[in-house]
């Protein structure tokens, strides 16, 4: 009666955690549930077949489709482990042990079909089966110690109940195969149950260990992309406010200028209407500048040629404004090359940033434009003849630091020299 107590207690359980690892399958669609559902499924099947008819268990009264057909079923119990292990652990980096897994399910496979072989021809031999049985003990040490391996090279908490399992699978099968060689007086039944059930049960923390596992990696890696989210806001901040300094700042500078001109001449009324239509013509170009800082944000990309023509036109209006004379100079290899939209909108930043630091600080009457283009790069030289500034007095303005911020976010140079005869400013962009 006891025996059938363990027995019902084992299909039981096998049953449940079947069902139970099929119904977690169509939940998450990972495949390993299904195999360690097949484990359940095919250890039942064994039982059933190994107690249906019979009390006395591996006796010599078996009849023998009925012994092969749970032989089968039992070698079907190692396949589907193996199945699973494959499927269940991360073994991209683990060559050995992959290689191991796969050539033991290769090995369960032919060996079922012998097994299904003999019981469904008469006439099949022997030989193919015994070669599957005398070998299996090495083929299965052989795939142990390829787990070993693996949790060896992966010290986490699923690869300690992993451990576990494969200790309890060594230590009942010796025991299973000392009742065998030694004739010790023990169920080799109620040791194969014990061995599958106990494996499955640490199996089952090892899966809830390794679930955990991938949790908590899955929040750290959103509590990583939070963190670099924020980041990037706090980037674009900084991005979006260095923008409206070079854009909208040299608008309002030009507006100074027109007011403290206003402010010295005499009030005839054709010069003050002049300069007031001058002051609307600037506060449209600070309007348009604010436009151009919002579609700033957009990724659309733009040529060479056109690029230039750009910068040129903008730099022809500006120093026009100033009163200041214009001279562009470019070498163009190929027009008609798309340029990075992160390097439009930070080369013209740059020259927007420049012509207004030598709009304030320079007394230029000439400034100079440069543009050369070669297979790999983009150079643009701005140059004036002005007064020109020592070391200390303006490098660590906020319009030079942000230039050079400017160029190191994609990749280019920045550099200034300055002398009584003029400051010369350049640009170098990697395209």
């Amino acid at each position: 009666m006891e025996n059938h107590v363990f027995t019902f207690f084992a299909f039981g359980f096998n049953v449940s955690c079947s069902l139970y690892f099929i119904l977690r399958y169509f939940a998450k669609g990972a495949l390993y549930y299904i195999y360690f559902s097949g484990i359940g499924i095919m250890h039942s099947a064994y039982m059933i077949f190994c107690n249906r008819l019979f009390l006395n268990l591996f006796s010599k009264e078996w009849h023998p489709a009925l012994l092969q057909t749970s032989s089968v079923s039992l070698s079907a119990v190692v396949l589907f482990f193996y199945l699973f292990m494959l499927n269940f652990l991360d073994l991209e980096s683990e060559k050995f042990t992959k290689t191991i897994l796969r050539f033991g399910c290769i090995y369960m496979v032919a060996g079922i079909f012998c097994k299904m072989l003999k019981l469904s021809y008469s006439w099949a031999s022997d030989v193919s089966v015994n070669f599957f049985v005398n070998y299996f003990v090495v083929v299965d040490a052989l795939v142990l110690f390829s787990l070993f391996f693996y949790v060896a090279r992966n010290r986490k908490r699923h690869s300690f109940y992993l451990l576990l399992g494969i200790l309890v699978i060594i230590a009942l099968g010796l025991c299973i195969h000392g009742n065998r060689f030694f004739g010790w007086d023990v169920s080799r039944y109620h040791l194969r149950q014990a061995e599958i059930l106990t494996g499955n049960v640490l199996f089952f923390l090892m899966i809830l260990a390794k679930e955990k596992e991938d949790y908590q990696k899955i929040t750290q890696e959103l509590a990583l992309a939070e963190i670099q989210r924020q980041k990037d806001i706090l980037d674009e901040r900084d991005r979006i406010a260095r923008d409206i300094h070079d854009e909208i700042g040299a608008g309002v500078s030009a507006i100074k200028l027109h007011l403290e001109l206003l402010s010295r001449k005499q009030r005839d009324q054709k010069e003050v209407e002049s300069d007031l239509q001058e002051l609307l013509s600037v506060s449209d170009g600070v309007n348009q500048a604010m436009r151009r800082m919002i579609q700033n944000l957009d990724t659309s990309s733009m040529m060479t040629g056109t690029f230039v023509s750009y910068i040129s036109e903008y730099c022809e209006q500006f120093l026009r404004k100033a009163q200041i004379r214009y001279v562009l100079r470019q070498t163009l290899t190929d027009e008609l090359r798309v340029l990075p939209p992160a390097v439009t909108r930070h080369l013209s930043l740059c020259i927007k940033e420049a012509l207004n630091n030598i709009y304030k600080h320079s007394r230029a009457g000439e400034v100079s434009l440069t543009v050369l283009q070669d297979e790999t790069s983009l150079v643009i030289t701005l140059k004036d003849n002005g007064v020109g500034f020592s070391g200390s007095d303006r490098t660590d303005s906020c319009g030079i630091n942000n230039m050079k911020n400017r160029m190191e976010l994609i990749g280019g140079t920045f550099s200034i020299q300055s002398s009584e005869k003029g400051t010369e400013i350049l640009l170098r962009a990697v395209i």
